[in-house]
């Protein structure tokens, strides 16, 4: 699905745009769909069955409901071969590293057949990544230029988000896991705390560059963020006409989940 998706986007999208630009701009359009699919998907879970994800967070089942750690299993594999083929650099390592993570806790689930609802809860971040992505899609494409209140609109939302469906919801998962750590076994009980506590510092980093990105931690910290970004440092190796894919370079503004 994510190889055909990612055809289409290569083919069709952003062909006036050069260099590592267009590569993150075609990768970000495909994160794009994949957060749209399944934050709207878990959203959806959310309203419709919250009994279901409340109380029912371990052992229900049903067959519709595991295809949606599927298709994020899909976009992860997908995604992580993307970057390789695009982008070796210590980002790649950062977000190679949370993308095995994802793999493993939605693999588990799904040949478990168990915790279904909780890969649900967990995928409700993916709310927060369509805001993510606008935002980095608008920052490299200039639309944030031509587009200022419809941009600010985007980070305004991002942040909000961030906080609600990223803070909000992995506080959730880990306080469930506490309270439900004598019901399961072991190898579930490490998970959702090794886990959820690697994705917690994941995100807490991410929250940081986002607001020193958007200037709300001061100029300092906002120049830092900007010129050792990850976009940055690359358009600048596209410029001088070093190997575009070799980058030492920090995330400017975004970090896939």
């Amino acid at each position: 699905m994510f190889q055909l998706l990612g055809f289409v986007v290569r083919r069709y999208t952003w062909n006036k745009v050069q260099g590592f630009r267009q590569y993150r701009l075609k990768n970000l359009t495909v994160c794009l769909v994949h957060s749209s699919i399944t934050g709207c998907w878990a959203l959806s879970m959310l309203l419709l069955y919250p009994d279901i994800m409340f109380y029912h967070t371990m052992h229900w089942y049903q067959s519709f409901a595991i295809h949606l750690p599927m298709i994020s299993i899909g976009y992860f594999c997908y995604d992580l071969t993307d970057m390789l083929r695009h982008e070796i650099s210590r980002w790649t390592v950062e977000l190679g590293l949370h993308h095995v993570a994802s793999i493993f806790v939605f693999t588990s689930a799904v040949l478990a057949q168990k915790f279904l609802p909780y890969a649900h809860w967990a995928l409700l971040m993916e709310i927060n990544s369509i805001f993510l992505h606008l935002r980095s899609i608008m920052q490299l494409s200039g639309e944030y230029q031509t587009k200022p209140k419809k941009f600010m609109f985007t980070k305004i939302v991002n942040i909000i988000t961030f906080v609600l469906c990223r803070f909000a919801v992995q506080v959730w998962l880990i306080q469930w896991c506490w309270h439900h750590r004598h019901l399961m076994h072991s190898f579930f009980v490490a998970i959702g705390f090794v886990v959820g506590c690697f994705f917690f510092v994941i995100n807490t980093i991410l929250f940081y560059r986002v607001l020193a990105s958007d200037g709300l931690l001061g100029e300092w910290a906002k120049k830092q963020t900007l010129q050792i970004g990850r976009d940055a440092i690359q358009e600048n190796n596209d410029l001088i006409g070093t190997d575009s894919t070799v980058s030492t370079a920090e995330p400017m503004s975004v970090v896939k989940n």
